[in-house]
Order: structure tokens, then sequence, then C-alpha cells
């Protein structure tokens, strides 16, 4: 699954010193490689959610640079970051994953569209295979 921001994106959101406190499991002021592991789980954790509404929409492997997407993965990593202990995340991140998620809505369905991307999966109902024979007079029996 195609990922689209990295630690440091959640750094400009956070703070370096706050990212490496929420999983800073151990609270030895440092940050070890299982809870490194943490930072990278919940940028693919927040990346799944984004596949989740614009997987049958967009061709999302292709658009790895995508501005919106890298933000929106950012911030909704962020959000899972410090609420990971069952605390709340801060107001302003928690107010502007909502605002993401809100958008990623609009985008699954149609009513918005991703800023600099072409969807590329057709979305409009189509019917394939019918074959009608009005010739048959075939009767219909209860059973």
């Amino acid at each position: 699954m195609t990922t689209f921001c990295t630690k440091s994106d959640i750094e400009s959101i956070l703070s370096a010193a706050l990212v490496a406190r929420a999983v800073d499991d151990d609270e030895d002021g440092g940050v070890s490689a299982e809870e490194d592991a943490a930072i990278d789980a919940a940028i693919r954790r927040a990346a799944g959610t984004i596949h989740a509404y614009l997987g049958s929409r967009y061709d999302l492997a292709s658009l790895a640079d995508n501005v919106f997407l890298r933000d929106a993965n950012a911030m909704l990593a962020a959000q899972a970051l410090t609420s990971r202990r069952g605390n709340a995340a801060p107001a302003g991140v928690q107010q502007q994953a909502e605002v993401i998620e809100t958008r990623l809505v609009e985008m699954q369905a149609g009513r918005q569209r991703l800023p600099g991307a072409v969807e590329s999966h057709d979305q409009s109902p189509q019917a394939v295979n019918f074959d009608v024979d009005l010739g048959r007079d075939d009767k219909i029996r209860a059973v």
C-alpha cells in the first residue's frame, strides 16, 4: 500500500519533541526501533484510511507525491500518534483530522475532487451484456 508522508511531515505538524513523546513508551527520553515502528504504523494506518475512501476513484499508487494526500496522511497519523495511549488528541489536530475526513468522504462521494489528480476509475453506471429476446413466448409457471 502506498503511503504519502514521512516522519518529518508529522514532525512539521506536531514538532519532533511531541512526536518522540507520543511514542516514548518506556519514557527513557529516546525513541527506540520499536517506538519508531509505532510512527510507521500510524503512517500506514492513516494511509489505509485514505485508500479506503479514495481507492475506488483514483490510482493512488501514481499519486505518491500529491500534496493534499501528503498533508492528509500526516495529519491523520499525527492524530493517531497523539491519541494512541487513550488520550485525546490536541484540539487543533483533532479538528484538522475531522476536516480531512470530511473532505475524504466528499471526494469518495464525487462531490469534491482530489486536488492535482484525475479520476482513474469511471464511476458512471454502466450496463453490459444485455441480451433481449422479444421473440420468446415462454409461459411463467408457478411452482
